[in-house]
């Protein structure tokens, strides 16, 4: 046996009990066979029915509001609502753990993601808009205060 501090002398066909030689560290990749289940601890029957939801809401707070906005707007949006109760559903029958429907799931949530801030964007502009220029509009009579505050307002808008 070697003392502390000596090295102890290896030859690489001590390591080796086959006559060939082969590598010091052999590397295996084991697939995990619970790997599905990793899937369903994510819970995605509650993120598509989180997203149906909150889709159905959107499209009734749309339909509350389209005397508001224009029709363009609001074909876009109702798209994005459309395409997020699909991401909802294919979240759902995603549950069978069926690889090309994980797939489309996966394909899925990222299109409803992207598609989804683009709305958010719509919507923010929306708000703001809603929020500044009707104030500006109402006839309080008095023409110049009306005029200031929109001149006011519209400046704030554009810097």
């Amino acid at each position: 046996m070697a003392e502390e501090g000596e090295m102890e002398n290896i030859v690489p066909s001590d390591l080796n009990t086959r006559s060939e030689t082969g590598s010091l560290v052999e590397v295996k990749f084991q697939k995990n066979p619970y790997q599905t289940q990793k899937y369903l601890e994510a819970e995605p029957k509650a993120l598509g029915v989180t997203q149906i939801m909150l889709s159905l809401f959107f499209l009734s707070i749309l339909g509350a509001t389209l005397s508001n906005q224009d029709e363009l707007t609001a074909i876009i949006r109702a798209f994005i609502s459309s395409v997020s109760i699909i991401a909802g559903s294919v979240a759902i029958a995603a549950q069978n753990l069926h690889l090309p429907t994980l797939k489309a799931c996966l394909g899925m949530q990222v299109v409803a993601c992207l598609l989804s801030v683009i709305c958010f964007i719509i919507s923010l502009n929306l708000i703001l808009e809603m929020s500044f220029f009707p104030h500006c509009w109402y006839d309080y009579g008095n023409g110049t205060l009306q005029n200031n505050m929109f001149d006011r307002l519209w400046v704030r808008q554009l810097l």
